[in-house]
Formats: structure tokens, sequence, C-alpha cells
């Protein structure tokens, strides 16, 4: 059912790009409004989705109060990734040789980031997010374990595999480098769609567990066939459901718009 139609005040969501990439961010209802916030790439936070025909949403089983204090930390980190931005704008404009200013860097190494009142901390040996870590370091960021990492394997040739799968562009080229870079050094990727494996799953999940639910949650939504496009400039109106895996165990129900 439609996530705005439910009680539930926040939760992971999946969906299946026009390049076919799955891509994952956070819904949260703020008023009568319901919001999604995701890392679409390397500094690029947004707000919205562009109309897809089909996404997924899954809500772990964690106190509402709790879900509460995410929702207004999804609004904290957004508004003070604006004013980052604007910073960084001002900045470029009266200090053209300074070092850019890159508050939400696109990268796999995130162990122990948070989101604080005042943006992202990273952690001690951490580079930056991907989609799926940033809804893992804003739940983190308000005390709630998603995932346990220890056992976390990695996936070095499926994942460099991934990366040639996307697009080529004048946004992701200066990036994918260091993506493979930190790959073949090791560093672990955790998928869109196990993020929502890990809402099925007692937390913290473990990775077994979250490949287990997220494969049976990939395949819900269709492959496409349209061209590759980029995220539009505005967003468009939000209609948000959730599917349902079909198993009686499932800690979060989904259901299949």
């Amino acid at each position: 059912m439609p996530f705005a139609s439910t009680d539930r005040l926040a939760a992971a969501a999946l969906y299946r790009t026009s390049a076919g990439i799955l891509h994952s961010g956070l819904f949260y209802k703020w008023g009568s409004e319901v919001r999604v916030l995701h890392l679409a790439w390397d500094n690029d936070l947004q707000n919205h989705w562009p109309s897809e025909p089909q996404r997924l949403w899954a809500a772990p089983e964690f106190e509402p109060e709790k879900l509460l204090m995410l929702r207004g930390r999804c609004d904290k980190i957004w508004r003070n990734y604006l004013k980052a931005t604007e910073a960084a704008k001002d900045a470029a404009e009266t200090q053209p040789k300074a070092a850019k200013i890159n508050p939400l860097p696109y990268r796999y190494r995130f162990s122990l980031s948070e989101f604080t009142d005042r943006g992202l901390r990273l952690g001690p040996n951490a580079d930056g997010l991907t989609c799926a870590t940033f809804i893992i370091t804003v739940f983190r960021s308000i005390g709630l374990i998603l995932v346990d990492e220890d056992g976390w394997p990695a996936r070095t040739a499926e994942d460099l595999a991934f990366l040639d799968t996307i697009p080529k562009t004048k946004t992701t080229l200066p990036i994918l480098p260091l993506l493979k870079e930190e790959l073949a050094s090791g560093a672990i990727r955790i998928r869109p769609e196990e993020v929502l494996g890990a809402c099925e799953c007692q937390t913290p999940a473990g990775f077994a567990d979250c490949v287990e639910k997220s494969k049976r949650i990939a395949a819900l939504l269709p492959p496409v066939t349209a061209p590759p496009e980029e995220f539009p400039p505005t967003p468009p109106p939000a209609e948000q459901s959730r599917t349902k895996a079909g198993r009686k165990t499932s800690r979060a129900e989904r259901r299949r718009r």
C-alpha cells in the first residue's frame, strides 16, 4: 500500500532507475507531505525521486519514538545540506582557487560515520557514503544499528562489474576511479536492496539474512528498458508503494502496488 496511507513515520525505500540500477532512499512524513531523502551521487543529496512505475518500502521494527527522531534527523540533514551547498557556492565565487567543499562524498568506506547537528562526521577510516550506507548512517545517528558490518565480505569482482554498468557522464566519470580503488583495496559494498532486507530482519541484521531477503525484494521490481536519464531537477508528485514479500515471518509488511 502507499506509504502515505500507513501509520509509519519513516522507512527505507527502493526503486529501479531508468538505467536499470537499484537505488535506495528514506521515506519520511513531514506534516501531510511524504518526502524522500537520498544520496543520488557525489555531493548530490535530493529530496525527491523521479516518477517511476514501481517502488518498494520496508520499515524496521523500531519504536515509533525512534522513527519520530529519524524523521527530524532527515529534515535536519536536508537543511544542513542546503546551507553547506550555498556556502560552497559563495566560497567558489569569492575564493575561486580555494579547495572545494564536499559535505557528502560518494564513497564505499563508511564505518562509524554519523550525522550530527552540523552535518556528516565521517568515521576514522571512512571516505563517504553511498545511497545504501546513507540510510544506515542516518539510523546510526539516532542510535539505531541497522546492519552488523562484521562478517560482511568484500565482493570485489561483482562490485567492480556493477561499476561498469553505471552510465558514464561528466558527473560520474570523476568518481568511478575512486570507487574502483576502494573496492580493489578490500572495501565492502552494501547494496541498496540489502538495506531493505535488513529492515525485514531482526536488527542489527547480518550479511546472510540481508542477502536472503534482498533477493526476493529485488525480484519484485521489473527490469526497465527505457534509455538512461539523470534525476530531474524538479520534484514530481510522489507516490510510494510497498510490496509484500510473501513470507509470514516478515518483520515489516510490504505490498505490491
